[in-house]
């Protein structure tokens, strides 16, 4: 299997403690390498250090975010303690909508669905966070 996700049992009863891994860590170590090939294939550091790049990228980002962004507010927006409002890239990204016309985001078929859709999306914004630091120690990024 992941090898987090499981353990030799004999291994765990001759340490007496068997330690689990954290349901973050078995979900990491389960999409490691999808996260490398985007990574790979996107190269979003680079993008955003070409100016001639930078505004493209921002225009993608705007078509995958605000469309999500509804479709969350549809499904999610009940629920007071997700704060989407909070969470919604639509402000920041709107200047980027271009005309405005977008792929539709896919719907999902129940909030449950909802949900983990959102909590990949929610995975963007830890890996703008890498990107960011990526561009502040190339320090190639002024706006």
């Amino acid at each position: 299997m992941l090898g987090l996700a499981t353990q030799n049992e004999d291994d765990c009863a001759a340490r007496a403690v068997c330690v689990r891994p954290s349901a973050i860590e078995v979900l990491r170590a389960a999409t490691r390498i999808q996260h490398a090939r985007l990574d790979e294939r996107l190269d979003a550091v680079a993008q955003f250090c070409d100016p001639h790049r930078r505004l493209a990228l921002c225009r993608r980002y705007a078509a995958l975010h605000i469309p999500a962004d509804a479709v969350f507010a549809a499904w999610l927006g009940d629920i007071p303690e997700l704060d989407l409002g909070g969470r919604s890239r639509t402000p920041l990204l709107a200047k980027f909508a271009a005309d405005g016309a977008f792929p539709a985001f896919p719907e999902p078929a129940s909030q449950a669905e909802a949900l983990g859709m959102l909590y990949v999306l929610e995975g963007s914004t830890l890996g703008g966070r890498f990107i960011l630091r990526a561009l502040a120690e190339r320090r190639s990024f002024q706006d």
